[in-house]
């Protein structure tokens, strides 16, 4: 049996492929689990990578660290 992946399993393919890619990803398994009679359109996947995260200050803050800066500009 495999491990259930953690919370932070989407955030980092999002990372390795891309948004529009795991759009068409996630896109492609609903029309699969459709064509099945598994799934219907009940909700809509939206991608927030565009929104400001406690985690993505923490990212942003890490690397201004990385680079020399003493604070952040935000």
């Amino acid at each position: 049996m495999e491990k259930t992946p953690d919370h932070c399993y989407f955030s980092e393919l999002r990372k390795k492929i891309g948004t529009e890619k795991i759009g068409k990803l996630f896109n492609k398994f609903g029309d699969k689990l459709r064509e099945k009679g598994l799934a219907s359109n009940v909700f809509t996947f939206v991608d927030a990578s565009k929104m400001i995260s406690k985690l993505s200050l923490w990212d942003e803050r890490d690397m201004a660290i990385k680079d020399g800066q003493e604070k952040l500009n935000n």
